[in-house]
């Protein structure tokens, strides 16, 4: 069984700027209600420090934000000169104004000097690729889409996404293959069947996200994510993953969703 500890060793090994990303780990991100797995968490940061290896930066955001468990993360992924924005509704919750007040604290004491993060209170499905990126300057370099989990809604999400991530950056779909949430797996087919022009395409599932990008980058990051399981140890995870992968491909079963090659990680239990 992996422990909280575990997952923060394995974030503390490392190589990129860690330490404002270890501090919210091991105090409000433990307060913050939200289905967040560890491992999610661990490959995410992971995603960013690999991101700097093929020297690609930008921006972040995420639409859907429920109380900021995941957005406070990539807020906290932010380089110099990077901003992080968020869109939500706040309309969901039983009480939506104390929802959007409990954000907000969450906010001023998960992201320290939060003057890089915005948040949009809007429904996305209002927005157009212009109220996240005004100049057109597609800099977004990881995008998480876990707002309307409706087909449409989800569909109009990805498009949104799509449309503002720089070349090299990252769609992270919250739910995909979630059988509670069948809207956003057939959004995500939908999407690939009718956006093709974007040339996207999967590359991991892990933990509840389906991590997407350009065919120009896909196997590269395929190709450091296995590096990384490879390699470091104090991913608990790690040789698990290797594993799965080994024995399919001994079967001669390939692991692959719309052609590509993707790696997965299995979970065991949902996240308290």
């Amino acid at each position: 069984m992996n422990t909280k500890k575990d997952f923060t060793k394995a974030i503390g090994s490392l190589s990129l700027d860690k330490g404002d990303i270890l501090e919210y780990l091991e105090n409000s991100y433990n307060e913050i209600h939200g289905f967040l797995w560890d491992e999610a968490t661990l490959c995410t940061v992971l995603l960013s420090q690999i991101q700097r290896k093929l020297s690609i930066g930008g921006d972040v955001a995420e639409i859907g934000l429920w109380y900021g468990k995941y957005f406070f993360l990539l807020s906290l992924l932010c380089r110099e000169g990077e901003k992080a924005t968020g869109v939500d509704s706040f309309v969901h919750a039983a009480d939506p104004v104390e929802h959007e007040r409990q954000f907000r604290q969450f906010l001023q004491d998960s992201v320290s000097g939060n003057k890089h993060v915005s948040v949009l209170k809007e429904d996305s499905q209002t927005l157009t690729p212009r109220d996240l990126d005004p100049d057109n300057e597609k800099k977004i370099r990881i995008f998480s889409v876990d707002g309307d989990h409706t087909c449409a809604g989800a569909l109009h999400d990805l498009k949104l996404a799509a449309e503002t991530i720089c070349q090299g950056g990252v769609i992270i779909l919250d739910d995909y293959y979630n059988p509670t949430c069948p809207g956003v797996t057939e959004a995500y087919f939908r999407f690939d069947v009718m956006y093709r022009e974007y040339n996207l395409r999967p590359f991991a599932y892990i933990a509840n996200k389906l991590f997407i990008t350009h065919d120009s980058h896909a196997q590269q990051y395929y190709d450091l994510f296995f590096t990384e399981l490879k390699n470091n140890e104090d991913i608990p995870f790690g040789q698990q993953a290797l594993d799965f992968h080994e024995n399919h491909n001994n079967l001669g079963i390939p692991i692959q969703l719309s052609g590509a090659d993707i790696l997965i990680v299995l979970l065991n239990t949902w996240p308290q």
